[in-house]
């Protein structure tokens, strides 16, 4: 699995599938959602371009149809606003955003609050990291959380097994929905 992501055989990666496809399938099954946008990084990202690949197969799997303007390319910084203005713009019957980012959706809740939506009530907004400002939004965001701090703490274990001359392979880190009030 991790040859075909383009990975050598010692690495750490998260697992970008399993949470976002959790996140997907809570909107359209657990809300009844059809219309549902997503918002990922730089098209040159290697995460991004996966959490768009997830996006892109949940909605094909069930049968939804994605418009022209639904999907926007980001930064992964907070400053999303103006895109999210855009597809709330030309999708004014958009009910759900899903963002490949916590700090994208950051973004959202600012537009949102300026044009008046209620987050939670009027449009749904998930993110993706499970970043601690997220429990401080109002409403506290549904995210995907992955414990990315694991990253840095597996790879000095890797490391230390390599200098040691073991062999160590490829590990995924675990992604999962968590589901707040957004």
């Amino acid at each position: 699995v991790l040859e075909d992501r383009g990975y050598e055989d010692t690495c750490v990666v998260l697992d970008n599938r399993t949470g976002l496809t959790q996140c997907m399938e809570h909107l359209i099954l657990d809300h009844g959602y059809r219309k549902i946008a997503f918002v990922t990084g730089r098209k040159s990202n290697f995460d991004a371009k996966e959490r768009l690949d997830v996006y892109l197969s949940v909605m094909s799997k069930y049968k939804i149809p994605i418009e022209d303007g639904m999907i926007g390319y980001g930064d992964f910084t907070e400053y999303s606003d103006e895109l999210v203005g855009e597809i709330l713009d030309s999708h004014p019957d958009i009910e759900a955003i899903c963002f490949a980012n916590d700090m994208m959706a950051m973004g959202a809740y600012r537009e949102c609050k300026k044009r008046g939506l209620v987050i939670g009530k009027d449009i749904a907004i998930t993110g993706f990291d499970d970043i601690p400002q997220t429990i401080s939004c109002s409403p506290a965001l549904t995210t995907v959380r992955v414990k990315a701090y694991r990253i840095g703490y597996q790879a000095v274990e890797m490391a230390i097994s390599l200098m040691e001359g073991k062999h160590t392979g490829s590990r995924i880190l675990d992604s999962k929905l968590i589901c707040r009030e957004s």
